[in-house]
């Protein structure tokens, strides 16, 4: 239905966490929905 979420959690050795890979500056990441788009999105370091 418009405006719902589902969300779901990874499968065992899925994690970067689980994996040693992490995010860091200047990775992107994407999430596609078919038929709906793609979100975008770069990561950027914070400055203190």
């Amino acid at each position: 239905m418009p405006g719902e979420f589902i969300g779901s959690g990874t499968v065992g050795n899925g994690c970067g966490l689980e994996i040693g890979w992490y995010l860091v500056h200047g990775d992107t990441i994407e999430l596609e929905v078919e038929k709906i788009g793609i979100l975008k999105n770069k990561v950027e370091r914070q400055e203190a």
